[in-house]
């Protein structure tokens, strides 16, 4: 939601759209008879070649965006905090899911203050917790949210969480993928995708109980871009994010964990981790090859963690990243 000091009637003489400043459709320059100059405080304030670049973080959440001058239009990326990978046992456990990623284009401003929140990510969850990995938390800037990502399946049967991407089923039952909440899917790839007003997200993908005698491969979290892999025949790799530029370099937000194996025996598939939607998001735990167990934390912007795998111990679920805004306008 938002807080305006004063209220005007957009204005929309001279706004197009179509491919220009830093290669890619925006915020467009005013002419003569067109919006007026708009100037604003608020996060680290930043330049791109004709852009002003305002990026809220953890840290500035709460705060304000304030804009003077206008009425004009921004741009702006909204992403809620990834979903925690599953801390639990026996079996592997499944990746986090990402948070909701939202990119809208020429949105109206007028000189006021908005209020910008930034959810945190899912913290790491400990092995033997709770059956469900906590979710991350929701972004919000004006009227729109970016839903948090679920949390990965960890120990027992039943879905993993319906977040902005789902988190992966364990291993230890099938068909128990994350749904979805208040996102949508179909992202057709590519980058600088305008998204529907609810955001990009995808669902984790299916466990499965058992391949092999006490094998159990877990699912990965779904991503901004696709769905996460099922568990088998795997290996389960989370949901790929969603390329921007709008900061001034490529990113990509919003990835799923990667889903983990558990090992209770000779079985010869128990050493397969799935990888994360991207190198920021955690990947699974993989057990006996590697050292850890435990399921990577998700570094970035919501990223989900990856789950945890089991070798006779248990390991922790991953963290997911937190969220972010970032928002920009022509100068």
């Amino acid at each position: 939601m938002f807080e305006k000091h004063k209220k005007e009637a957009p204005f929309f003489t001279g706004i197009t759209r179509g491919v220009g400043g830093a290669g890619f459709g925006g915020a467009r320059a005013a002419g003569p008879s067109g919006p007026a100059p708009i100037s604003a405080t608020g996060g680290t304030k930043t330049t791109s070649g004709l852009y002003t670049i305002h990026t809220f973080t953890v840290p500035q959440s709460g705060t304000s965006f304030v804009v003077s001058g206008g009425p004009n239009v921004i741009d702006f990326l909204l992403v809620g905090g990834g979903g925690a990978g599953g801390g639990g046992c026996p079996g592997g456990t499944g990746g986090g899911g990402a948070g909701a990623v939202i990119y809208q284009t020429n949105v109206p401003i007028s000189s006021g203050s908005y209020t910008v929140t930034i959810g945190s990510g899912s913290p790491i969850s400990p092995a033997g917790s709770a059956n469900i990995s906590p979710n991350g938390q929701p972004s919000s800037f004006i009227t729109y949210t970016a839903v948090g990502g679920g949390g990965g399946n960890a120990s027992g049967p039943g879905p993993a969480s319906p977040r902005g991407s789902g988190g992966g089923g364990n291993g230890a039952s099938a068909g128990n993928t994350g749904s979805l909440t208040s996102v949508s899917t179909g992202h057709p790839g590519g980058t600088n995708i305008v998204s529907p007003p609810l955001g990009w997200g995808n669902p984790g993908g299916n466990g499965n109980p058992s391949v092999g005698p006490n094998n159990y491969r877990a699912a990965g979290g779904g991503g901004a871009a696709s769905a996460g892999q099922g568990g088998y025949p795997g290996p389960a790799q989370g949901g790929s994010g969603a390329v921007y530029t709008i900061s001034g370099s490529s990113v990509t937000y919003g990835a799923g964990g990667g889903g983990a194996s558990g090992f209770e025996g000779p079985a010869p598939l128990g050493n397969v981790g799935g990888s994360g939607g991207s190198p920021e998001a955690g990947a699974g735990g993989r057990s006996p090859s590697n050292p850890s167990i435990s399921g990577g934390n998700a570094t970035g912007y919501g990223n989900g963690g990856g789950g945890a795998g089991y070798n006779g111990s248990c390991g922790d679920g991953g963290s997911g990243s937190p969220g972010i805004c970032i928002i920009r306008y022509l100068t």
